[in-house]
């Protein structure tokens, strides 16, 4: 029902929009949401419905998630390449994925970072292309 509506801010189903910013988090932070609620929202654990097997709960979210036009393909992608950043210190960079493609976008400490940010990306099994949208933050200096 909250889905459905969008009730209580609640990102309702097949609106990628509602989606966009959660989906950026990886499938698996919104699975943990699913299963374990969200403090001061009113997104109960398991919506609610205590008895549903974590594996029902997770087939809710990949619904909900190609409803809204992602897949779980792409958020696990999305969570690799966040991964492999994260393991050459580049923090605080969005990543999208859509079938292979990951895109970047943020700021990085200087143009090295931006090379190393785009090296570890593609080094990300099954990515298939790197669209840069980071700059260095000594272009804003």
């Amino acid at each position: 029902m909250c889905h459905d509506a969008g009730a209580d801010k609640a990102p309702r189903i097949g609106v990628p929009e509602d989606w966009r910013t959660r989906f950026s988090k990886g499938r698996d932070s919104l699975l943990r949401s699913a299963l374990k609620g969200v403090p001061g929202s009113a997104m109960a654990p398991k919506g609610g419905f205590f008895q549903l097997p974590d594996a029902e709960v997770a087939q809710a979210v990949d619904y909900m998630l190609s409803r809204a036009g992602f897949n779980a393909e792409d958020a696990a992608m999305a969570a690799s390449v966040r991964e492999a950043l994260e393991r050459v210190h580049i923090f605080g960079v969005r990543v999208e994925c859509t079938d292979g493609a990951v895109v970047l976008n943020g700021l990085t400490e200087n143009a090295d970072a931006v090379r190393t940010a785009v090296a570890a990306a593609r080094a990300v099994p099954g990515v298939r292309e790197v669209e840069i949208r980071v700059a260095p933050a000594a272009v804003f200096e």
